[in-house]
């Protein structure tokens, strides 16, 4: 990924790779005692080190990033897949030449030693020597490899060859995935983020040098002395110097006006603006001006990660589709080399991990490998947050269906919101029922014997609905006439008790 920004392309070569050494490993051993005559009377058990001979230590399928300097195409060639040929140029040390000739892979090695190519390779390190001083073709050999899907010719010093061959893969594959995240129209390379911005980045620095030029003249201050002064020496520049005049209008300093040195400031901004904003969606979109966007404002934090976003989804697709390539190539090195039965660990639900054996026959057939460009983070995000709507609905609604005789089943958008956080033991969510009244959240309001709703202290309500002869008072229409304002005021005190007694955990109405 950071070759593509660089360059606008970036190459995987995958491989199957195999490797056998000698290993060093521990085993048991058992020492024997014994006495003056040889007779064995104690034992003892260890442990020593053996040398195990040409042991397979590694054997998969694998892959490398390749430098894009070292990779060829025809010209006219506007896909890989549509490449008559690639070329891949590696450079490996002469001794790592003779080992690969030892085991059969190469040929000629030692004619590389009459082959010249100081003169040829003198400007490929041109730019490791200006920055670090190094020359990463010193002591090497260039080694070409110029893959058809028919043959593999090998070429050393491009004058020695090392191999010609059929090509090792099956269905003349050629083993490279080419990726470009900003690809280019009927080409293989694509557009770097360096290509784009250099235009703009070149020109915001010459404004910036031209500013700085015209705030260093500026600082620099320029004494107009009259003609007809006899000494213009005796004019020293410097704090509480004492100028001798016969005419205020002898010396003077030149009046610049200093607004020149922010001529380029909005030239600037705009550039900053579209340097900013040229990799993704722009502001402009959303009703907002790029250069007078407000980084540290919740809309400006906003804005900045909406572009940034864009950015990132925008070049992860291709990302996504080099793997998926990436992946097909694997299956076909397994199909092809895979020989032995393997076990592999299967990541489940939860964390948890089983494993799985694998044989040679059960990877064979024709499969595609696809990976879903939407990344599964945003996918989480999405039905997260609709989930989370779709709760806040339904709590704010809930009273009001209530009362409408339609009341709602919170616990299921409860379960809906678990199941959108990946939560599969939702009931541990979930208090047993009767534990609210328990823990002091009481339950549902409490009825009279004659069907009627309790009174609350709260202004005489009970699940929304207001007792009218309680919130008129004593002194109501409604009260009866034949009892006083006292006994009528001590009935409805006694009312309200009662009221309070039959609530939940002493919570009035049992709220």
């Amino acid at each position: 990924m950071q070759q593509d920004l660089i360059a606008g392309i970036t190459v995987l070569k995958d491989y199957w790779y195999s490797c056998r050494r000698d290993v060093v490993a521990l085993v048991p051993d058992t020492i024997h005692i014994q006495d003056a005559l040889g007779n064995v009377v104690d034992s003892i058990y260890t442990h020593k080190e053996q040398t195990q001979k040409d042991v397979l230590v590694e054997d998969d399928a694998c892959c490398e990033v390749r430098d894009v300097r070292d990779f060829f195409w025809p010209a006219q060639a506007s896909s890989v897949k549509s490449a008559e040929y690639l070329i891949d140029r590696t450079w490996q040390s002469f001794s790592a030449l003779k080992r690969y000739e030892k085991d059969g892979l190469y040929k000629n090695v030692d004619k590389l030693k009459e082959s010249n190519s100081t003169s040829l390779f003198a400007n490929i390190s041109k730019r490791e020597r200006r920055l670090r001083n190094i020359d990463r073709t010193q002591d090497l050999v260039e080694v070409l490899e110029y893959w058809t899907p028919e043959r593999v010719i090998t070429v050393g010093n491009r004058s020695v060859l090392l191999r010609d061959d059929p090509n090792p893969f099956w269905n003349g594959r050629m083993p490279f995935v080419v990726c470009s995240a900003m690809p280019d129209a009927f080409q293989i390379p694509g557009i770097s983020v360096v290509e784009a911005l250099a235009q703009l980045q070149q020109m915001l620095w010459t404004l910036q040098n031209q500013r700085l030029d015209v705030v260093r003249l500026l600082a620099n201050l320029i004494t107009l002395i009259r003609s007809d002064v006899d000494d213009p020496e005796a004019f020293e520049w410097a704090p509480n110097a004492q100028w001798f005049l016969e005419d205020l209008s002898q010396v003077d300093t030149l009046k610049i006006d200093p607004t020149v040195a922010s001529i380029t400031l909005q030239a600037e901004s705009l550039l900053k603006g579209d340097l900013q904003n040229i990799m993704g969606g722009l502001p402009m979109n959303s009703g907002v001006d790029s250069q007078t966007v407000d980084q540290q404002t919740a809309t400006g934090v906003s804005i900045i990660t909406t572009i940034a976003q864009r950015i990132i989804q925008a070049r992860k697709q291709h990302y996504l589709w080099a793997y998926a390539e990436l992946g097909k190539d694997f299956l076909l090195l397994y199909q092809q080399f895979l020989r032995d039965d393997r076990v592999i660990p299967i990541l489940g639900m939860a964390g948890a991990q089983a494993y799985h054996t694998v044989t040679p026959l059960s990877v064979q057939g024709d499969y595609d490998i696809t990976i879903d460009v939407t990344s599964d983070s945003l996918l989480r995000q999405e039905r997260r947050a609709e989930s989370n709507s779709l709760l806040q609905i339904a709590l704010q609604g809930a009273q009001i269906s209530t009362m409408l005789g339609c009341p709602l089943n919170i616990k299921a958008f409860w379960e809906n919101a678990l199941d959108a956080y990946d939560k599969t033991d939702k009931e541990r969510y979930f208090l047993p029922k009767g534990a609210g009244a328990a823990l002091g959240l009481g339950g549902p309001p409490q009825q009279q014997s004659g069907g009627g709703a309790q009174p609350a202290l709260d202004g005489g309500q009970t699940n929304g609905t207001t007792n009218a002869a309680l919130a008129a008072g004593p002194m109501s229409p409604n009260s009866d006439p034949s009892m006083s304002p006292e006994a009528a005021m001590a009935s409805s005190l006694r009312q309200y008790g009662g009221a309070a007694n039959q609530g939940g955990g002493g919570v009035p109405g049992g709220y």
